[in-house]
């Protein structure tokens, strides 16, 4: 049914940075049409929602008379008013505009409270590896091992999180468009590429 009264093609690459390439597939516009160049604009100010010149694809389904669930997507801050649930990408923290209909605000206040840091960090061992045993490696390695240990733990907080509301918006407010980014899977597909295609590497970067 899709083929038959819908549009294909060849998907092709794109050489970019998140918020360009995340954009473009919302949208279906190259950056130089939407506007999001980069992640940071002159002043190293971030590129937020209202640089975006044009509609995404939440828009056109919310303007079409379809509803909408959308939790994370990069760079949609402020949250765009729809026909459904609009959760940004910097919707934790002091930042107003973060969630569209406001009520949505008692879900993320209610579920990232029952979240504590520490509970995460339990939940997320099982992604750690093992432990490097004292004085077998520099104190250079450990810190950097306990560096990605956090930027992981970070990740991993913010997707539960989001997996949570997506669950919560598909029970009660089920949609014609679900669209949800997890925060963690494009870095850590970074952090991890060394290990897949070491020769891609200089050897002094390889493990």
């Amino acid at each position: 049914k899709l083929t038959q009264r819908g549009a294909r093609g060849v998907l092709t690459s794109m050489i970019g940075v998140s918020p360009t390439l995340f954009t473009t597939i919302a949208t279906g516009k190259t950056p130089e049409q939407h506007g999001i160049l980069r992640f940071v604009k002159e002043g190293n100010i971030p590129f937020t929602n209202e640089d975006r010149k044009t509609r995404a694809l939440w828009n056109v389904v919310s303007e079409r008379g379809g509803t909408v669930n959308v939790v994370g997507w990069f760079t949609t801050w402020p949250a765009d008013e729809v026909n459904g649930a609009f959760i940004s990408d910097r919707c934790e923290g002091v930042l107003p505009g973060g969630v569209f209909p406001h009520q949505l605000s008692t879900l993320l206040e209610s579920t990232s409270r029952a979240l504590p840091r520490e509970d995460a960090r339990r939940m997320a061992q099982r992604l750690y590896g093992p432990v490097l045993p004292p004085g077998e490696v520099s104190a250079d390695v450990q810190r950097d091992y306990v560096n990605l240990e956090n930027e992981i733990l970070d990740y991993f907080r913010t997707d539960v999180l989001r997996l949570e509301w997506a669950e919560n918006l598909l029970r009660t407010r089920p949609a014609h468009l679900n669209a949800v980014f997890f925060k963690g899977i494009d870095p850590l597909s970074h952090q991890a590429w060394i290990f897949s295609q070491p020769e891609e590497f200089l050897p002094i970067d390889r493990p």
